[in-house]
């Protein structure tokens, strides 16, 4: 499978990892995986997704099913945050995704500075309740 996803083994966080080949068909069945796991917590989950391996557009691209997919985020997500993506990707995140989402989107070079970021988020909105 080219998106793999899994709990975190400590927090309410979903890892969801592209692998270098994978499909829209795989990405657009992620909000249904998601909405299962999520489902029997009580609260929100936080997600990080890894782009390191990602390189390619995958197969079978729509700007409609993408439009669809990043317009109706479930009401468990509370912070997402991608790390890894290629210097190429950033502005397509910043440009197209981050406007449209949502739900709060960050970016993070790695996986140890998405987990800081992520503390720092959590952190923030706890002084702002």
């Amino acid at each position: 499978m080219g998106i793999q996803m899994a709990w975190d083994d400590t927090q309410p966080i979903v890892h969801i990892r592209f692998e270098r080949q994978w499909t829209w068909d795989e990405l657009y069945a992620v909000q249904t995986r998601f909405a299962d796991m999520v489902e029997p917590i009580e609260g929100q989950a936080d997600v990080l997704v890894n782009l390191s391996q990602f390189r390619n557009l995958g197969s079978g691209f729509s700007m409609r099913k993408l439009n669809e997919y990043v317009t109706k985020p479930h009401p468990k997500a509370r912070f997402v945050i991608v790390y890894g993506a290629s210097p190429v990707l950033v502005p397509i995140i910043n440009t197209i995704l981050r406007p449209i989402h949502g739900y709060n989107l960050s970016l993070a070079t790695n996986e140890a500075e998405a987990y800081s970021l992520l503390t720092t988020l959590h952190e923030r909105a706890k002084t702002e309740q």
